[in-house]
């Protein structure tokens, strides 16, 4: 095999380096279809707040990425880039939008794929907010491309897609979506510090917090317990309903708050078996790019 070597060296110094011949390197894919350009703000916006929902586990493979749904809203004049990221246990939905860039691909059809979501990471890291990105894809609905590559300024991030069906998310939260006759809006930075602070109680067999509503006080009390010590916090919140209580995984119920970027959030309910579903819910953060998200987390028995 071509090698080629280098030295490097100073006064007290010398160090050799091998390595191979640059058309050694395997090539690189070329996808040239461009499909959208979006402001890098907006998709930096959809990642950070979908992200922290995939799945850690290899295993899961197809979960281990974020499920991109790119399409056009012709009535709107808006392309729509819609994330779904779930690991089984909870599920995020994030849509961005942009006014449209004329995209002859889009303007026809859907297009999905999966990313792994160490290169959505990346990229999150790799952006600036005030770059524009480009998405390039050549697939078809009946002949899926294995790559996708984005493009902003002077760098091309070209990635292998992962194979298989991803999960339809949303049959999971549809059949009770004309059941929830409960309804609680709290303040979210308020309600994240509660559950931080309950979260010093938790430990690898004891993550689940008990949500109970006092509909006379609207007021919303969570509370975690193990074999050493215990917690209460109670916050004020607008309750409807919510004759029951609920057990969450604590951890879920913190990252999905601080995915969050509104001044309160808005959990709806149909029993206290039945999967939650979290949204933003008041006013957007200053500088944060208008999003529309849902959020489902599965109650604990």
């Amino acid at each position: 095999v071509p090698s080629v070597s280098a030295t490097l060296s100073a006064s007290r110094s010398k160090h050799a380096i091998r390595g191979l011949a640059a058309d050694e390197f395997p090539a690189i894919p070329s996808v040239q279809q461009k499909l959208v350009t979006l402001p890098a703000s907006v998709l930096i916006s959809v990642l950070k707040a979908s992200l922290f929902a995939v799945s850690s586990e290899e295993n899961k493979r197809i979960l281990t990425g974020g499920n991109f749904q790119l399409s056009h809203d012709a009535d709107r004049g808006l392309d729509q880039l819609r994330v779904w990221t779930t690991d089984g246990h909870r599920v995020a939905m994030v849509l961005g939008l942009n006014e449209s860039s004329n995209s002859y691909l889009l303007s026809r059809q859907v297009v999905n794929f999966t990313v792994p979501a160490k290169v959505l990471r990346l990229l999150e890291r790799s952006l600036n907010s005030a770059d524009k990105v480009t998405i390039y894809y050549e697939g078809l609905p009946e002949q899926p491309s294995n790559f996708v590559a984005f493009e902003w300024n002077n760098w091309r991030l070209t990635t292998k897609l992962l194979e298989g069906q991803y999960p339809i998310c949303d049959q999971i939260i549809a059949p009770y979506r004309h059941q929830f006759s409960h309804q609680v809006v709290v303040e979210r930075l308020s309600f994240l510090k509660a559950l931080e602070r309950l979260a010093s109680h938790s430990d690898k067999s004891h993550l689940t917090a008990i949500l109970e509503f006092d509909l006379d006080a609207q007021q919303l009390r969570a509370s975690l317990n193990n074999t050493l010590s215990s917690g209460t916090e109670t916050v004020d919140a607008k309750l409807w309903g919510c004759e029951f209580r609920l057990k969450c995984d604590i951890r879920y119920l913190i990252d999905t708050a601080k995915a969050i970027s509104s001044s309160d959030l808005r959990v709806l309910m149909a029993s206290p078996t039945a999967p939650l579903l979290i949204a933003p819910f008041g006013t957007p953060a200053s500088g944060t790019e208008a999003l529309e998200c849902e959020y489902i987390v599965a109650p604990q028995e």
